[in-house]
């Protein structure tokens, strides 16, 4: 059977799923990726044909160890691997760094952050800072206690909001702080306001919290700054 006739037929995935314990096919693939499921034994489930013989009203389906001669099993492996692929933002899910990994847009973590994840249908483990307001509204049936690896490295958007006066030479002062961190901004949108007061969102690309936290104190210390936040 060739990946994508197994994928079609329902017999086939109904089979496959029985075989490990899981509802439908995106849990199994969530299972692969989140290591609850060995790959390998995915691979084997496959690659075995059903017994047409075995009675109908059996729970489990009975199999045969020979392998189906037609079977591609570089199609079905490479499906593993889009599920079960290593990410390269050195997140761990319970000790392992083997398993698909989204960052929330809601509030875009970067390494050092504390951070929480979410098992995610059909989409593995996505990762919200701790605080983050949207974490706390999602299922906690799915949380999942994930950590930075040791050796992270990774460059995520991160968004400012600066306060400051109203007064020429301020935004050149601001931005002169961003250069001198070695930042590049990507996008920024300044507004002033009726109280004498701009507020300035400046949105860039961090590698750390480290550096980020040091741009926030080399922001604090430009004259006319009234508030530094992360957005």
């Amino acid at each position: 059977m060739c990946l994508i006739k197994f994928l079609k037929s329902e017999a086939e995935l109904a089979r496959v799923c029985r075989a490990h314990q899981v509802g439908n096919k995106e849990d199994l693939f969530v299972a692969i990726g989140f290591g609850k499921i060995d790959a390998e034994d995915v691979v084997r489930s496959v690659r075995v044909r059903s017994n047409s013989d075995a009675p109908a009203n059996e729970t489990e389906v009975a199999v045969t160890t020979e392998p189906v001669p037609e079977f591609k099993e570089g199609a079905i492996e490479r499906l593993v691997r889009k599920v079960q692929r290593k990410d390269h933002g050195g997140i761990r899910v319970n000790g392992s760094d083997e398993v698909l990994v989204r960052y929330a847009k809601c509030c875009n973590p970067v390494t050092g952050d504390a951070i929480i994840g979410f098992i995610t249908r059909g989409r593995g483990v996505t990762v919200h800072r701790r605080e983050c307001v949207k974490a706390f509204d999602s299922d906690p049936e799915r949380r999942v206690e994930v950590s930075w690896g040791t050796h992270s490295k990774i460059t995520r958007p991160v968004s400012l909001r600066v306060r400051t006066e109203n007064e020429p030479g301020i935004l050149a002062n601001v931005t002169q702080a961003f250069s001198t961190q070695h930042i590049n901004i990507s996008e920024a949108n300044c507004r002033a306001s009726k109280d004498g007061l701009a507020c300035n969102v400046f949105t860039f690309m961090a590698d750390d919290l480290t550096q980020l936290k040091a741009l926030m104190r080399e922001l604090d210390k430009v004259r006319g700054v009234v508030q530094v936040e992360r957005v």
